[in-house]
């Protein structure tokens, strides 16, 4: 698997040639991005559906010790395993599918979606191909699909960036998917013939902090288990993890008894940062409100200097 280049010796290109330019040629060339990395979840997919019959084929024909290589307990545990990840990759992906292709101006929840597969389902299809290839040593064999799939599968986290780049793209969003749900109506299952224009009229890609996601908890509602009650109390474990010690650079709402942009923007006052440049800053008074509700470590430290701040600014007003 490589990334290929072409040179154009020769070839006329015309203004008629040029579909967009500017600020619009940006930004489909950014959603053209969005678009490949659903792609690649399902490259994955692919990959790894045809490595788990190849694998399971091979295993279920090997005699071993006087009996099948797919008769023992630990090597059916592989597989089964290989097979819960595989669908959960599937159906992850195919419900990613119904939000792109109903996206609009004011729905671009695919915006995180897609990057989950790419981050997720790639990575998956990587614990897929190894748990074969713990039972079928294909990938030591040439002129096999699974020697090729064994190695084409590493790349695919590391395409429309990586993993890790990914991870810094769905930070932005899980202030407003953890703490500002809205009210949208069902998303349907997509496998209607139409025509998905928007994916080719997409709004600009900035903007992506004010992008809306309805109400994790809902669908979880809706069950009763075990398996999904424990994952249930870890998401709100992570929640109660980012509300109190959020990362460096990971806004949410302000703690304290100011709430939304006008009751903060109400106390705020007016500062001259340069000639003829001026900006909205909030009160002393409202930041240390903030950080004593916000009960954070770091905020506890910070108040001290805070509150000696802003008693010095009030002897010299007096």
């Amino acid at each position: 698997m490589f990334v290929s280049a072409y040179t154009l010796h020769d070839y006329p290109i015309t203004h008629a040639d040029v579909l967009v330019r500017g600020p619009e040629a940006w930004n489909v060339a950014l959603n053209t991005i969005n678009v490949c990395k659903y792609n690649l979840g399902w490259a994955s997919i692919g990959i790894c559906t045809h490595a788990f019959h190849e694998a399971i084929d091979h295993a279920g024909h090997r005699q071993l010790y006087g009996g099948l290589v797919t008769d023992f307990t630990h090597v059916r545990q592989l597989f089964v395993d290989a097979y819960a990840r595989l669908t959960a990759m599937k159906l992850f992906a195919m419900r990613a599918n119904d939000y792109m292709r109903s996206a609009s101006d004011d729905d671009r929840r695919y915006l995180l979606y897609n990057p989950l597969v790419k981050m997720k389902v790639t990575t998956e299809g990587e614990h897929v191909i190894n748990h074969l290839w713990d039972v079928a040593a294909k990938g030591f064999e040439a002129d096999t699909y699974f020697h090729m799939a064994a190695d084409h599968i590493r790349a695919l986290p590391k395409l429309e960036g990586t993993v890790h780049v990914n991870i810094a793209l769905i930070v932005k969003f899980m202030p407003n998917y953890f703490f500002a749900p809205q009210e949208y109506p069902e998303v349907p299952v997509r496998q209607d013939h139409a025509h998905d224009a928007y994916l080719f009229e997409q709004a600009p890609t900035r903007g992506l902090n004010k992008i809306r996601f309805h109400d994790w908890a809902a669908t979880f509602d809706r069950f009763d288990s075990p398996n999904v009650t424990i994952f249930r109390s870890q998401v709100e474990t992570f929640r109660d993890m980012l509300e109190a010690a959020a990362p460096d650079g990971l806004t949410f709402e302000p703690a304290g008894p100011r709430k939304g942009f006008e009751a903060w923007n109400r106390d705020a006052e007016d500062v001259e940062i340069a000639d003829a440049l001026v900006i909205r800053v909030a009160t002393l008074d409202a930041v240390i409100d903030s950080k004593r509700a916000a009960g954070r470590p770091k905020d506890e430290r910070a108040l001290p200097y805070l509150e000696s701040l802003r008693d010095e600014r009030a002897r010299q007003q007096d």
